[in-house]
């Protein structure tokens, strides 16, 4: 555990700094993630070719929603308060579920995770936003007060089903993690799952 906060203190301010400087900065940082992210899948698959190639969209579609996303009118808040969401989510549904334990939600995929986790991490995803909203004087996202909350806490079970999602090939492959380039945290796909299928979400709500 204590492995996986400082790797977050760590590199989170610089993801953040990426996001909010400029869009070519986070585009590039983003797409050396995907690559990770490719190379991890292809250990994953075990270089099976039907496996393999759906690796491609299931990647390149979120990432490439994500650089869209960034690169339209304030980008940067767009971006910033859905990487605040999906890493509140996480967050919330890790500590959450430890706490209160409970019905387990998907035991043959993810046999930690747990209903009361999903619930929190949920919650979690609904406030994160509200509260970034009120520290940040220039904040400017499509949706605000109720609406943004609604939409926080929406986005947040989303991206647990995510999560499942790349667990579901994980399981089949017999991986526990993709990898362990993040200390504490596994491979890039470990700590990215959450935007396969948020990100082109998001684009589509807000384009």
């Amino acid at each position: 555990m204590q492995r996986r906060v400082i790797s977050a203190l760590v590199l989170a301010p610089i993801f953040i700094a990426s996001i909010m400087l400029q869009p070519w900065l986070f585009a590039f940082l983003i797409l050396a993630v995907a690559l990770s992210m490719l190379i991890e899948w292809y250990d994953i698959t075990q270089s099976k070719t039907n496996y393999l190639l759906l690796g491609l969209p299931i990647i390149a579609i979120p990432v490439a929603s994500l650089i869209c996303l960034r690169f339209m009118q304030d980008g940067q808040y767009a971006i910033l308060t859905y990487f605040i969401i999906i890493w509140s989510v996480d967050s919330a549904a890790m500590f959450g579920g430890r706490s209160i334990g409970g019905p387990k939600l998907a035991p043959s995929l993810s046999p930690k995770k747990t209903w009361s986790g999903l619930l929190i991490g949920a919650l979690a995803g609904g406030l994160a936003p509200l509260l970034l909203s009120l520290l940040l004087p220039n904040f400017n996202f499509p949706f605000t007060g109720p609406s943004l909350v609604i939409f926080g806490f929406g986005l947040g079970l989303v991206e647990q089903c995510s999560d499942l999602f790349i667990s579901f090939f994980k399981r089949k492959f017999d991986i526990k993690d993709s990898g362990s380039i993040i200390p504490g945290h596994g491979g890039m796909l470990d700590r990215f799952d959450g935007i396969i299928l948020t990100a082109p979400i998001l684009l589509w709500l807000l384009i």
